[in-house]
């Protein structure tokens, strides 16, 4: 990325910011913390993917892209109560295991890291058991969702490999 470009994102960050604060001190936005922090942490996202996108061997750049937009994506959820905390919980952990299973896909078919897959199926799995304890699920409930989550699943990638 060039200096040009590092100073054109940070100049755009600057404006939404601005664009931001003036909209909520003339009324038009109640608590406008909320978006900022959210923007920030896309802003993030979009130079992690773009540091991504740049170069080979830069695969890593994944991760912190993909927790930026779940976090900013949990902060706009709860701030403005779209969802209770317990149903966040799912988002963030579901967010972070499509993070994973991106990092799995993008790769050579022969290069795959099986530690992404596996993360990703683990904490899609987490994000299922926490889905059904928010709903009151009974531990049968739960231990079927996983049954038929895992079976899905290893179809799916035994159709894959």
């Amino acid at each position: 990325m060039t200096d040009r470009q590092k100073i054109w994102g940070l100049g755009l960050m600057l404006v939404l910011t601005g664009l931001l604060l003036t909209i909520a001190n003339i009324g038009l936005l109640r608590d406008p913390e909320p978006v900022i922090l959210t923007l920030i942490l896309y802003a993030a996202a979009f130079f992690f993917c773009r540091y991504y996108r740049s170069g080979h061997g830069r695969w890593w750049a994944v991760l912190p892209a993909g927790a930026c937009i779940v976090l900013g994506t949990i902060t706009l959820i709860d701030a403005y109560g779209l969802l209770s905390g317990d149903l966040q919980g799912t988002v963030c952990m579901f967010g972070l295991g499509l993070t994973f299973l991106y990092l799995w896909v993008i790769r050579d078919r022969d290069r795959r890291p099986k530690w992404a897959l596996i993360t990703a199926l683990a904490l899609f799995i987490l994000a299922v058991v926490v889905f059904l304890d928010v709903m009151n699920g009974s531990r049968l409930n739960i231990i079927l969702a996983i049954a038929l989550l895992a079976a899905g699943l290893a179809v799916i990638l035994r159709a894959r490999i």
